[in-house]
């Protein structure tokens, strides 16, 4: 195996909640989770809601600070790294959110969602800029007279696209998407699905992908980590952990979707 582009080890992530007028309780969503992302590969986070995915990914993205452990991206710590350095730590690892109805301004133009990382890492001249907007609206499938309207004027999966392509804009070396078909119909899902296997396989990305469903993932990753009460307890090939799992919640997600059994 290639050396890692992504590495987390020993992550734990713990949250202070209230549970009554004046007491607190310690909430740990993410518990001791090793994981790896090489590159060009495509890593699938499994677990029900509340077993910690999302706290995981928005680690990765340094969004959260972690209460233990280390997260690296091509060998630099994530979370000990100075200004500039995370900030081409950023540029090279981008997030593409579940909810296309609230991860893009409603008052920006499609052009300023997709531009908006070249300006703030200030890559390429206006008219680069102009020209990248144009080739990454165009490899996700919007015709470049998208780049003038606003969300409320798109559907879900062109707001999803239009996602993807303002990820891709700084040309990333990793993709994390957090339940990004959730808040779509069946059939767009299988078509962003099918959009991002074709950029990952054209493009070289690697890809940490946070899901619920263990049927969306079957023929999408390489390999497919479950998670469980913030714990990892199980991971593997992706072929494998379907055809022969072996944690009990694993077996029950799987017995959870009628097409696998």
């Amino acid at each position: 195996m290639s050396t890692p582009l992504l590495e987390v080890s020993g992550l734990v992530k713990r949250f202070v909640a209230r549970s009554g007028v004046g007491r607190r309780r310690i909430v740990e969503a993410v518990r001791g989770v090793d994981l790896t992302v090489a590159p060009g590969e495509i890593v699938a986070v499994v677990g029900e809601s509340g077993s910690g995915k999302t706290t995981l990914a928005r680690c990765v993205l340094a969004l959260e600070r972690p209460t233990a452990g280390t997260i690296r991206f091509d060998g630099v710590d994530v979370h000990r790294a100075g200004r500039r350095a995370l900030a081409a730590v950023r540029r090279r690892m981008q997030p593409v959110f579940q909810d296309p109805y609230s991860s893009l301004d409603p008052r920006w133009t499609v052009d300023r969602s997709v531009r908006e990382a070249l300006d703030v890492h200030r890559i390429g001249t206006p008219a680069e800029r102009a020209a990248r907007v144009r080739e990454v609206l165009e490899r996700v499938g919007l015709p470049a007279r998208f780049a003038d309207r606003r969300p409320h004027e798109l559907s879900g999966g062109q707001r999803q696209r239009v996602g993807i392509a303002a990820a891709l804009a700084p040309r990333p070396d990793l993709l994390v998407a957090d339940e990004p078909v959730t808040a779509l119909d069946v059939s767009v899902q299988a078509q962003v699905l099918n959009l991002l296997h074709e950029i990952q396989r054209d493009l070289g990305l690697a890809i940490l992908f946070i899901a619920h469903d263990l049927s969306v993932v079957e023929h999408f990753s390489d390999r497919v980590a479950v998670m469980y009460q913030g714990r990892i307890v199980e991971s593997g090939a992706t072929s494998a952990v379907f055809e022969h799992p072996a944690d009990s919640y694993t077996q029950a997600l799987l017995e959870a979707v009628p097409a696998l059994r």
